[in-house]
């Protein structure tokens, strides 16, 4: 007896599909929330840079020279004639709102040039100007019975600069004039190394001239130009005023 093999039978409507995984998309909301901190960090770091640099700018000191408008300043002092003193205000401008203050123009200093109305020289050299606003270069001392006053060159350094405050005017000191006399001279702290602050190479007779004053400050500088007219003999007669462009 021959044996048959045993038939397979196949089941008829069905269909065997093959198994397929289908893979899983990453997300991509990580990514992009990293993108975005680290847009929004770098935006942080441009917009703090703009506003530092917005209000660096605009507390800056910002120094204005202009005419002294107190009344002139009238002296009298032993063994000397009547005398007035001459000036010229300096301003650290206030600061614009929304901004509370201006920083100071430290260690500030300036100079003061005199022009015939030619365009030369009157005076060869640039003088430092004093600021009345520091202590005179002066110490005093006793020699015999009499009291006089040496000049100390640590204090007439010093009396070269000064601190500008924009809630605070400081002034320079600009001439001397004496009553009765047709000349005038500029005035500074080593006038004190002449006799009655007279200085003959600081000299101006009777006339007219231009006056530059330049404020040297941190970052900067201001300049602006003054006309003198020296042509009375009275001491409150010097008369200044800004110079024509």
């Amino acid at each position: 007896m021959t044996s048959t093999p045993p038939r397979c039978t196949l089941l008829k409507g069905r269909k065997r599909t093959p198994l397929h995984v289908k893979p899983q998309r990453a997300s991509a909301a990580p990514m992009d929330m990293d993108w975005n901190l680290i847009v929004g960090f770098l935006l942080g770091i441009v917009a703090s840079g703009i506003a530092a640099i917005v209000y660096e700018r605009a507390t800056s000191p910002l120094v204005e020279i202009t005419l002294d408008d107190r009344p002139i300043a009238l002296g009298q002092y032993p063994g000397l004639p009547p005398l007035a003193f001459y000036h010229v205000r300096i301003r650290n401008l206030p600061v614009r709102w929304p901004f509370a203050s201006r920083k100071p123009a430290w260690s500030s200093k300036a100079t003061i040039e005199v022009f015939n109305l030619n365009g030369t020289r009157t005076i060869a050299e640039a003088i430092h100007a004093r600021w009345p606003s520091q202590p005179e270069p002066v110490t005093p001392t006793v020699a015999g019975d009499q009291s006089i006053n040496l000049v100390d060159f640590a204090r007439l350094m010093n009396a070269r600069k000064v601190d500008i405050h924009s809630h605070e005017d400081e002034y320079i000191a600009l001439a001397v004039k004496y009553e009765g006399q047709p000349e005038c001279f500029i005035f500074s702290n080593e006038s004190y190394l002449h006799g009655a602050w007279s200085n003959p190479a600081w000299r101006l007779n009777s006339g007219e001239y231009r006056v530059l004053i330049t404020v040297f400050y941190e970052r900067g500088h201001a300049q602006r130009a003054f006309s003198l007219a020296n042509l009375r003999t009275a001491r409150n007669s010097v008369e200044i005023d800004y110079a024509s462009a």
